[in-house]
């Protein structure tokens, strides 16, 4: 049975005197998850099986390997921009 790797990222904006937070703006097309094409999703519920899929495999799991903070975060200036340790 073959299988395949499904991403999804949780997305946050700074905002001043709040901090990191889940309350997006309105031209921020990503939502508050999206899938690696930035497609909008509700939740990680709403991500759809690949075509070829017959099942999951198991739950989500996050991914701390590579270039990420130790919660496994990236930072940005914005959505579409590249992303860093830093923030």
């Amino acid at each position: 049975q073959m299988c395949a790797l499904c991403v999804a990222y949780e997305n946050q904006r700074w905002l001043p005197f709040k901090g990191y937070g889940t309350q997006l703006l309105p031209t921020d097309l990503c939502g508050p998850w999206c899938d690696e094409q930035q497609n909008k999703l509700v939740n990680l519920q709403a991500f759809s099986l690949p075509p070829t899929a017959c099942g999951w495999a198991g739950e989500w799991s996050l991914d701390c390997s590579g270039t990420r903070d130790t919660h496994g975060w990236l930072y940005a200036a914005h959505f579409t921009a590249k992303f860093s340790l830093e923030p």
